[in-house]
């Protein structure tokens, strides 16, 4: 992590460093909108004094240490065991130092929980708006440079957020739209083949009383067009005949009994269909007129 240390800024262990590279995570919390920044406890540092005694938690990169898995380190070391989400990177500032030049990294980091413990490093934290940062003047101007930078990320991040939502709400009001016209559809198709099954009936019906002498009549064979169109048109609509034939069990789901025979009836044929009296049909899988039966 960054010392602030005199003796340890005049000379860096190589083991510790790779080319004088330095992380800070500008930790922001997106519920009250601020960001935390804490200040060095040692006031005779060089970094104190050049570029002031708030920063950015965060540190050094070990040798052989990836930038990311440095950044969480020093996090987790420099402000506790909280949770927290890396965002994005924004961007790099040099730092010259009396003895050295220094690459500082930074990152927008989301804090998301747990309890700010800070270390020896630093004597005091605040939690700051972007808007107080800016104005102070005892931060230095590389503070606000990131605080400006993250504050460009996080507007951009709520104008997607903002248009994700709007394509999200666009969607389901979508898919309401189509359920409506899919219902109403529905509701307009039963309501009409309901009003058409009676004719359907009629046709059937008439058809049964044909004398034999007229089965090959041009007359009888038009009005077994005309039925056959009516069927073909429910048929397209996805209308379908329930399909039953008399010694079938009845089922309620399917079926309305209109006439129970008498209870002397074997238990072999109790509840067998005795005999059909009108069609029965249904849209897809829902049934929209059960079939009439005797049931014996």
């Amino acid at each position: 992590m960054f010392k602030n240390k005199k003796a340890e800024e005049d000379k860096i262990p190589e083991e510790h460093t790779i080319a004088n590279i330095t992380q800070r995570a500008v930790l922001y919390d997106q519920k009250t909108q601020k960001f935390l920044i804490a200040k060095c406890s040692d006031s005779d540092a060089d970094f104190y004094k050049k570029f002031g005694p708030w920063e950015f938690v965060g540190g050094r990169v070990n040798k052989g240490e990836e930038l990311l898995d440095a950044l969480k380190r020093e996090v987790k070391e420099e402000a506790g065991e909280i949770e927290f989400e890396i965002v994005d990177s924004l961007g790099n500032f040099l730092m010259e130092l009396k003895s050295r030049k220094v690459i500082l990294l930074a990152y927008l980091v989301n804090y998301l929980e747990g309890e700010i413990k800070l270390d020896i490093e630093h004597s005091e934290y605040k939690w700051q708006t972007a808007k107080e940062i800016l104005e102070n003047k005892e931060h230095k101007e590389w503070l606000k440079y990131f605080v400006k930078k993250a504050e460009e990320i996080i507007s951009s991040q709520k104008n997607i957020n903002g248009w994700k939502r709007c394509q999200a709400d666009f969607e389901n009001y979508r898919k309401m739209q189509d359920e409506s016209r899919k219902q109403l559809k529905e509701f307009v198709l039963e309501d009409l083949t309901l009003q058409i099954l009676p004719v359907v009936d009629n046709f059937e019906m008439s058809l049964e009383h044909v004398p034999e002498d007229q089965s090959k009549s041009p007359w009888l064979q038009g009005i077994l067009h005309i039925q056959r169109q009516l069927e073909t048109i429910l048929k397209d609509n996805g209308v379908s005949e329930i399909v039953v034939k008399v010694g079938d069990k009845f089922d309620p789901n399917f079926h309305e009994a209109i006439h129970q025979e008498s209870e002397n009836s074997n238990q072999e044929s109790e509840n067998k269909i005795k005999k059909i009296i009108s069609k029965g049909y249904k849209i897809g899988d829902k049934v929209i007129r059960a079939v009439k039966v005797i049931v014996g």
